[in-house]
């Protein structure tokens, strides 16, 4: 790939980084789902332009299997629809990867070697933007 889509390196330690300006990441996305389906255990980042970090985490479903809850810091002077960032991430991961919930934080914890304390993170989802309740709003 070139600039200014990024470059991709895989190897057994390094994070896969896949970005996008929205264009471009079709032969990427088949990677990922690859990577996600091999269960290679390589840490994997979608990056979108207007998301500066994010931290992914699961929630208690309601029918017993986790939901995913992404929170989301946008990149300076950005602002983020939910409903459109889930729509750009539907076509690029795997349909179990899409979060259902959608938070926002100014900033992040972060442990001594700076990554994000997902551990610290709230799991209440009462409030937040639901994929699943906005699909049935818009029927």
């Amino acid at each position: 790939m070139s600039l200014p889509y990024g470059d991709v390196v895989l190897d057994d330690w390094r994070p896969a980084v896949f970005c996008s300006a929205g264009i471009g990441i079709a032969p990427m996305a088949g990677m990922l789902s690859h990577l996600v389906t091999a269960r290679s255990g390589l840490p994997i980042n979608v990056l979108h332009a207007d998301v500066e970090e994010s931290a992914l985490v699961g929630v208690p479903g309601e029918l017993g299997e986790d939901e995913l809850l992404i929170y989301i810091r946008p990149a300076s002077g950005r602002t983020i629809d939910p409903a459109a960032l889930v729509a750009w991430c539907e076509p690029r991961l795997p349909y179990f990867q899409v979060p259902r919930y959608v938070a926002f934080a100014e900033d992040f914890r972060r442990t001594p070697t700076q990554r994000i304390r997902k551990s610290e993170l709230s799991r209440e989802v009462a409030g937040l933007w639901d994929r699943d309740a906005a699909a049935h709003r818009s029927r």
